[in-house]
């Protein structure tokens, strides 16, 4: 069956859907999504009854105002599919939905992911989804013209409750306002937002999910839920939670979004109640709180429901140093609370599938999540969504928004990103078979996208360049990671295709390589000082790690890279870009006392800046530097590429790095001298049936001698490789399956 947009099915009585938001969020012109229930062991004998609420969802997606969701080709009415099959003992009963369905207006008068939910629970109707119910007064189903896109069979994860969170703190204002004309210190309130004897609850992490009532109420009294995930000097704001349209060019349009941002709105029946939204989610951890009677006001009125797509754990890092541990724990917390069905940009004011935060995380976070399916499963929907002339959007799924702003060789590159993550932790072919065709339009497409050079300048830059103010000022020239990026693109499709026998394409994105390659170094390299064009951070590393320089050139290319940093004032000056490559690049080169080092400071511009708030405990968007690019996401995914510098050079766990045999691994430690121990784990996939292994690894400090502590299962095969300022007997050796404890000596 599916639901357009969402849907919820009852059997019985019993809500038996497989989670929340389902079947998926998806362009229904593009990709419908179905799902299939064993219903068995529902099924009494007799008489049964099958009870479904549908939602909006994609289907009629108001709240995407920015994104032209609103005028969505397709946009349509609330309708289902389904077909009923059971088979036993010689007979057969089958059945599909028909005008013999009733329907009737449920007691949620409103829902949007993005805007929030309505609900008049003096509207239930008691028992609607049970035998027996009286449905004289509903009204039979009507056909509808089915929708236009490729029917697929859900493969995604489901998105479930993971946890549930109480209150660390309860706050009573007699009056405060919700919302403010900026992010900056001193920033005036909208007066409009301005509300009297409000409760403010604080749930301690920043996260996604649902914010569930319990309360006993009077009848007709009406509760009103704001989600906010920051504190804008001590005080709630949706500023970071919303995106507001120009107040002077649409005034009525501002007029409902300043009101309607993640609100949920409960009218109370009267007597014990517990209500949970249905069809949405929200980013937050905070909650503003109007029409709670003083003793409503308690710790178990509101109850923080984490809902994000359930995969499994499959990695893990830690160490002895406190801020490596808690930026893990963020990147960690926002890799899972911006993953429902595929990796969103952020769980609150966009809940969107930008292309370019997917690429960046697609390694760390398939280290980390058993998320491959999900990943696979989105390319579906990013195949639907390429244009004949083999274009992109930047958010997919769209109504038709971002193929002409949002896009780009770097955002673009998610199609490349998905599958080699996936090929490379998995070892999945198929995800590779499948796309064959999207690879191959897309380098064809780009390539006809070059200038006289030979360069790309079509995309998206170094995005949130921390100097830059609203990302005008981005000092990465775009000819260089536009052109850098297709040429690592083709690079990856290259060594996908040889993996799955299309050794002509293959070949095709060889020839690719070599031209982007040549017009590279003849157009944008200064080989008499080694300097790439931009003469910054991102523009000198990202060429260093994807091959453009020659093995006799990279020595004084890296020299070169390391006097920008040190003329940065041994800060990380990068956009997301940069940062996913900067700390490959000092791994590289055997610099990662250097990378700690821009990673934990708390100047601006390093990670360490974030951990300045004490109580940060996800990602952020950029780095804030009190002017320009503010109104910034607390929860982002995008620059979390050193949760895999963590597992590869400080624990030294490095799976399959050629991307060519999910059982091979390499174990080369960075033994830093800011710490006294670390581990990882990885599970691998192994074989056609890919059987999980779980690798371990451990480091720990003995003196002015380290112990390395490796435990190999079978049928992975790896080597142990010392650092450079260290002596170890095992140094370049085979590991032996079980754990084999090797003892590293200071030169």
């Amino acid at each position: 069956m599916t639901g357009l947009g969402f849907y919820e099915l009852y059997l019985n009585g019993e809500n038996i859907t497989k989670g929340a938001l389902a079947p998926y969020v998806s362009n229904l012109d593009e990709v419908v999504v179905y799902d299939e229930y064993d219903l068995c062991p529902y099924l009494k004998e007799g008489k049964n009854c099958i009870g479904l609420i549908l939602g909006d969802g994609f289907r009629n997606n108001v709240g995407g105002l920015v994104w032209k969701f609103d005028k969505a080709a397709c946009r349509g009415p609330l309708c289902l599919a389904l077909s009923f099959e059971a088979l036993g003992e010689g007979k057969s009963l089958a059945f599909e939905a028909d005008e013999s369905f009733k329907t009737h207006d449920s007691a949620i008068l409103f829902n949007d992911e993005r805007l929030g939910y309505v609900y008049d629970s003096r509207l239930e109707l008691d028992g609607w989804a049970n035998v027996g119910f009286d449905d004289a007064d509903w009204k039979p189903a009507k056909f509808t013209e089915a929708p236009k896109g490729e029917k697929l069979l859900s493969g995604a994860t489901p998105v479930r409750v993971r946890s549930r969170i109480k209150p660390v703190k309860i706050e009573h204002f007699d009056e405060l306002p919700y919302c403010y004309k900026s992010t900056l210190d001193g920033a005036e309130p909208f007066e409009e937002t301005l509300r009297r004897d409000v409760y403010v609850y604080d749930f301690g992490v920043n996260s996604t999910g649902l914010s569930e009532l319990h309360i006993h109420g009077k009848p007709g009294q009406k509760i009103t839920v704001r989600h906010g995930e920051w504190l804008q000097e001590g005080k709630f704001t949706t500023r970071t939670t919303g995106f507001f349209p120009d107040r002077n060019k649409e005034p009525d349009v501002f007029d409902g979004y300043i009101h309607w941002v993640q609100t949920d709105v409960f009218i109370l029946k009267g007597g014990e109640e517990t209500l949970l939204p249905h069809f949405k989610f929200d980013g937050f951890r905070y909650l503003f709180v109007e029409g709670l009677l003083p003793e409503q006001a308690t710790a178990d009125a509101f109850t923080f429901l984490e809902i994000f797509s359930d995969h499994k754990e499959r990695g893990r890092f830690s160490c002895s140093d406190t801020d490596l541990n808690r930026l893990y724990d963020m990147g960690r917390r926002s890799d899972l609370s911006n993953f429902v069905f595929f990796p969103m940009d952020c769980p609150h004011r966009e809940k969107n599938g930008w292309t370019g935060d997917a690429s960046m995380s697609a390694e760390h976070m398939m280290l980390q999540l058993e998320c491959g399916d999900s990943l696979r499963f989105y390319m579906h929907s990013l195949k639907n969504a390429q244009r004949a002339d083999g274009a992109l959007p930047g958010i997919v799924p769209t109504g038709g928004w971002g193929y002409e702003w949002g896009n780009g060789p770097t955002w673009d590159s998610v199609i490349f990103s998905l599958p080699y993550a996936v090929f490379q932790m998995d070892g999945d072919k198929e995800i590779i078979k499948e796309n064959v065709s999207l690879f191959e339009k897309y380098l064809d497409y780009v390539m006809g996208r070059r200038d006289e050079r030979g360069l790309l300048a079509i995309g998206l830059g170094d995005w949130m360049d921390p100097d830059g103010k609203d990302n005008t000022a981005i000092k990465a020239p775009l000819d260089v990671t536009d052109s850098v990026m297709t040429y690592y693109n083709a690079k990856r499709a290259a060594h996908l295709f040889r993996t799955v026998g299309e050794d002509e394409k293959a070949e095709k994105a060889e020839g690719y390589m070599k031209d982007l390659k040549t017009a590279i170094r003849k157009n944008l390299i200064d080989f008499d000082t080694m300097t790439v064009k931009g003469n910054c951070q991102t523009a000198q590393a990202f060429p260093l790690y994807v091959g453009i320089f020659e093995p006799e050139e990279e020595k004084a290319a890296f020299a070169k890279l390391k006097d920008i940093i040190e003329k940065d004032g041994e800060t990380s000056r990068c956009g997301m870009i940069g940062l996913r490559f900067l700390f490959r690049v000092l791994d590289k080169f055997g610099e990662n006392e250097l990378a700690f080092r821009l990673i934990t400071s708390r100047k601006f511009g390093c990670y360490g800046q974030w951990l300045k708030d004490p109580e940060a405990t996800t990602l952020l968007e950029n780095f804030p530097q009190g002017g320009g690019v503010e109104e910034i996401s607390h929860n982002h995914h995008l620059l979390g590429d050193i949760l895999a510098w963590m597992t590869y050079a400080v624990a030294g766990l490095r799976p399959n790095e050629t991307a060519t045999d999910t059982a091979s691994f390499e174990i080369r430690p960075t033994f830093l001298s800011a710490l006294d121990r670390a581990d990882a784990y990885f599970i691998a996939k192994l074989g056609e049936e890919k059987k999980p292994a779980r690798i371990d690894t451990a480091w720990q400090k003995d003196g002015d001698a380290v112990r390395v502590c490796v435990n190999v299962p079978t049928g992975m095969h790896g080597k142990f490789v010392c650092p450079a300022d260290y002596i170890s007997d095992f140094d370049g050796k085979e590991l032996p399956v079980g754990l084999t404890t090797i003892l590293c000596k200071k030169r």
